[in-house]
């Protein structure tokens, strides 16, 4: 992955001005840690407003969003393997921990590979209240795995109202790329519209747009 194939990346002064919003409802609070987990970018978009990563084609991404540190992202890679980002890095931004799992929800012996990762990291650093950001966007198995094998020693809070309170508040970059992306969709359909004809099939139709 690589910065210049980013499409229309966020700053990261946006993105820092998400996260110190975010950290003063956690420290409020007192939770430790986020989970998010996504599968896709259509639905949420959770990981990608953290991130500025998306989740994409069904593998899921999931991210330990620290309160006092950096993030974890978890993602798909050759089992137990690990890599330490360094300070700066121009994609992983804000991360400093990447874990691997080959996990596939249509290989079902690798249900639990992400919940596992997870379970880890939350140990090695001592977390002890974790909220959970949109569990609806959770794998069900990753989910269940994540309470079942912290039960009794993490208190699980749902985080997922407070950080739509603020994700839906826009910043002024947000509304900027929110009218690009409407000006690109109003010349897409003026474009389809010169083209479209009586009889043409979806997929028809749908290439011109492209």
């Amino acid at each position: 992955m690589r910065y210049e194939n980013f499409l229309n990346p966020i700053s990261t002064a946006e993105l820092e001005r998400r996260w110190s919003a975010i950290r003063r409802i956690m420290d409020a609070r007192g939770i430790d840690a986020l989970v998010m987990q996504n599968s896709n970018d259509h639905l949420g978009g959770y990981v990608r407003w953290f991130t500025d990563i998306p989740a994409t084609n069904g593998s899921p991404r999931t991210v330990i969003f620290s309160r006092d540190g950096s993030m974890t992202l978890i993602e798909q890679g050759p089992r137990h393997a690990e890599q330490n980002i360094k300070v700066g890095d121009p994609v992983f931004r804000g991360i400093s921990r990447r874990m691997f799992s080959p996990s596939y929800c249509s290989v079902h012996y690798t249900r639990h590979y992400d919940a596992e990762c997870t379970i880890r990291e939350i140990r090695r650093r001592g977390y002890r209240v974790i909220g959970l950001v949109a569990t609806a966007a959770m794998y069900f198995d990753f989910c269940q795995q994540l309470k079942d094998g912290l039960a009794g020693t993490i208190e699980f809070v749902d985080a997922t109202d407070f950080v739509d309170d603020i994700k839906v508040v826009k910043s002024p970059e947000e509304i900027n790329c929110i009218r690009k992306t409407a000006k690109m969709q109003d010349e897409v359909f003026r474009r389809v519209l010169k083209q479209v004809r009586p009889g043409m099939r979806d997929f028809e139709v749908t290439a011109l747009a492209q």
